[in-house]
């Protein structure tokens, strides 16, 4: 991750924050996320705002599930097999176990509003 040019999924970032018992929001101030709800520890659910990028380059797959609110711009989401449009107001909510990823549309980058909660606290 060091010497990476790109962010690590939030995924990673929170197996490894688990593993230090250290919340992973609180490693994130250098990403495309604003960090929403730091502080409070032993979570079950992260929220965030994300800036979506203009290029897929991965799908995530990991345990929990998801919502997601577009704040601002069009979002080309894929979850399965299937791809979705969505635009501001238009929201979804997700088991995060299924592929999934967005890339905005448009020249404007477009802002979600997330919340990931996973199943099983990984810290007290």
């Amino acid at each position: 991750m060091e010497r990476s040019e790109k962010a690590p999924p939030y995924s990673t970032l929170n197996k490894i924050a688990g593993a230090l018992d250290i919340e992973a929001t609180s490693q994130l101030s250098g990403y495309d996320y604003e960090i929403l709800g730091a502080g409070k520890p032993g979570k079950n659910m992260e929220p965030f705002i994300i800036h979506a990028p203009f290029e897929i380059t991965k799908l995530y797959s990991h345990e929990g599930e998801e919502f997601m609110y577009i704040l601002e711009g069009r979002l080309e989401f894929i979850y399965g097999e299937a791809t979705y449009i969505l635009e501001q107001g238009d929201n979804v909510y997700f088991d995060s176990c299924i592929p999934h990823s967005g890339k905005s549309l448009g020249d404007k980058q477009s802002r979600v509003l997330m919340v990931i909660y996973f199943y099983k606290r990984n810290r007290q």
